[in-house]
């Protein structure tokens, strides 16, 4: 059975997003290998491509499902953080086709309110949060990641400084 347009559009994004975040390499031409090591005749190590459509199959019907989940939510609208050690804080999302930005309406003592506390793109979840040392001194962006838990129901990742669960405020 053929693999179906919308899955290879949706793989061949997905693999471009990989190859090009993994380690900082810009690569023109993605590249996919799998463990199966072969020996060259100098002795070397090398990883060869091995047939990939089971796996890609079901790497793609994972893809395609967030890429589809993302088209039919609109993340847009006040929600509310559960910031662990800090008191709840509320939040507006503002989401722009695939990217999405969360600026505090409350804020604290690290980011005040109207500042941008992170953005993400809602398709691949990649993103970046804000942080601070107190009264919002050195600030500066570290990666993220937004997990869309289901459409009431958000978690934003910040890279080596914890997550916050937000809720869709009613």
């Amino acid at each position: 059975m053929p693999l179906e347009e919308p899955v290879i559009s949706a793989l061949s994004e997905f693999i471009n997003e990989t190859s090009r975040s993994q380690r900082g390499i810009q690569r023109s031409k993605p590249t996919v290998f799998v463990r199966n090591p072969l020996k060259t005749k100098s002795g070397v190590l090398r990883f060869a491509p091995q047939p990939l459509r089971p796996y890609l199959l079901h790497m793609g019907s994972q893809v395609l499902e967030r890429r589809l989940q993302a088209e039919a939510i609109d993340l847009s609208g006040e929600w509310l953080g559960f910031y662990t050690g800090h008191f709840d804080e509320v939040v507006r999302l503002t989401q722009k086709g695939d990217y999405v930005e969360a600026v505090k309406i409350t804020g604290d003592e690290y980011v005040p309110a109207e500042e941008i506390t992170w953005r993400a793109n809602v398709r691949s979840g990649h993103g970046e949060g804000q942080i601070a040392e107190r009264e919002f001194r050195n600030s500066r962006f570290v990666p993220g990641r937004l997990n869309i838990i289901h459409p009431d129901k958000i978690v934003f990742t910040w890279e080596s400084c914890g997550e916050v669960e937000f809720r869709r405020d009613d």
